[in-house]
């Protein structure tokens, strides 16, 4: 899938420009995409527009960490690692590590 065929199907499904939009993603859910994650992101910001808003949970946290029988005495469940703000690649997945990075986002 490219980029215009990508914003084709996001219109279809009710984007549109002035929108505010919170994105959870999975890049492996669109097929190939060519250009990846930067291209799922500059779609949806072609979608909204100027004028929209995209909100990504972009948190730097890692994957489930492997629980201690202690752990499990004391009842955890699941157990993270906060990374670095910096970190390259995070458990929220390649589009919201991409989206996070870019300059143009706050």
């Amino acid at each position: 899938m490219n980029k215009s065929q990508l914003v084709e199907e996001l219109k279809k499904i009710g984007l549109r420009e002035g929108m505010i939009l919170e994105v959870h993603s999975s890049l492996s859910s669109f097929g190939h995409v060519e250009g990846g994650a930067e291209t799922v992101i500059e779609a949806l910001m072609e979608c909204v527009g100027e004028k929209g808003s995209i909100f990504m949970p972009a948190l730097a946290l890692s994957p489930e960490l492997e629980l201690t029988e202690k752990d499990k005495e004391m009842g955890i469940t699941v157990k993270i690692k906060v990374l670095p703000e910096d970190a390259q690649r995070t458990a929220m997945g390649v589009i919201a590590d991409t989206f996070r990075q870019r300059a143009d986002v706050s």
